[in-house]
């Protein structure tokens, strides 16, 4: 079962050196305010639907933005948890924190994120109320004053002239680029969800082509696995792969949740663009299998197909050949 949490929260705002909040219960006392917010979304354009700031892209609307950079954000809002949804665990799922966040569910405090470049998951299953309402609180702190705490050196130089970036693993262009003008932001910039935690699952898979070759083809794989088994023996990987008439099978035990490994795929039917033959794709089911019995099950669909650039020097001028061409063969 997932539950999304997109759509609209409370967000309260003030400035961080000053806050009176160090918890959720404490957002009460404050007095302040809450404006509507939109998840995803950022905070300044949550302001500019309230009426507090105007079009940031107006004129010289942008450097209104700048004293904002020191303040932090407190999103808030509740959901409701069905009495049937009991059984396997919670996982609390972040697609996008920007980007110094802390976690809380029903005032107990799971968990902590610092990088807005990747999602972030936190076990919650301890903590939601099945049957009932809980609350969700994030807190995102000042990014500029985060960046404040770190000694730079001399030599410890940004590319583009904006050192407040080089430790925070926040988009760089935010700071200000070519691009577009100083906005720091924040905000839960991507979708977030609840999500009942299967005890075994393929959590990632990645397909790519190793190789070409007159009998075929062979793939590269990057897997990711989750099991709640107490140990990791007698584990595989199961693959099975089908394009119109065409098969292949393969099976690789693995000894632990991550790793990667090549499948060869004789006679491989490969993908060609328009006009030049069948956009091939090969739907691939993955079983996740201990002592021979599944566990889970994924399936990925894919083109089998290596494209070279080759740029080479053609009477003293520099040539790049066509990435396709028509079908001659395997390759």
């Amino acid at each position: 079962m997932d539950k999304s949490l997109d759509g609209a929260w409370q967000l309260y705002y003030f400035p961080e050196q000053a806050s009176p909040v160090k918890q959720p219960v404490d957002l009460q006392k404050t007095g302040v305010k809450p404006v509507l917010a939109q998840v995803p979304g950022n905070v300044e354009l949550d302001l500019q639907r309230a009426g507090v700031l105007p079009e940031p892209f107006y004129a010289e609307n942008m450097q209104k933005l700048r004293p904002y950079e020191t303040y932090e954000w407190w999103y808030v809002r509740e959901f409701d948890i069905p009495a049937d949804a009991s059984g396997s665990p919670w996982e609390l799922i972040f697609e996008g924190l920007d980007t110094i966040a802390s976690i809380w569910i029903n005032d107990v405090m799971v968990g902590e994120s610092a990088n807005a470049l990747i999602p972030h998951h936190f076990d919650v299953t301890k903590y939601i109320k099945i049957g009932s309402t809980n609350q969700i609180v994030v807190k995102l702190a000042s990014a500029l004053n985060h960046a404040r705490q770190f000694q730079y050196d001399a030599m410890a130089i940004s590319s583009e002239g904006r050192d407040e970036g080089l430790f925070i693993r926040k988009p760089p262009h935010s700071w200000g680029w070519d691009i577009m003008p100083r906005a720091p932001s924040a905000g839960i910039w991507r979708s977030v969800r609840l999500e009942q935690r299967p005890a075994n699952t393929i959590e990632q898979l990645y397909f790519w082509t190793s190789e070409i070759h007159q009998e075929g083809a062979t793939l590269g794989v990057r897997y990711q696995f989750r099991t709640d088994s107490s140990d990791l023996d007698n584990f595989q990987l199961e693959f099975h792969g089908v394009c119109g008439e065409h098969t292949f099978h393969h099976i690789m035990p693995v000894e632990f949740l991550a790793g990667g490994f090549r499948i060869p795929v004789p006679g491989a039917h490969l993908w060609w663009p328009r006009d030049y033959g069948e956009p091939n794709l090969y739907s691939i089911t993955a079983q996740l299998k201990k002592n021979n019995q599944v566990l889970a099950e994924r399936i990925e669909v894919i083109g089998i197909r290596k494209i070279v650039v080759d740029r080479t020097e053609v009477g003293g001028k520099l040539f790049t050949p066509p990435t396709c061409r028509k079908r001659s063969g395997p390759g």
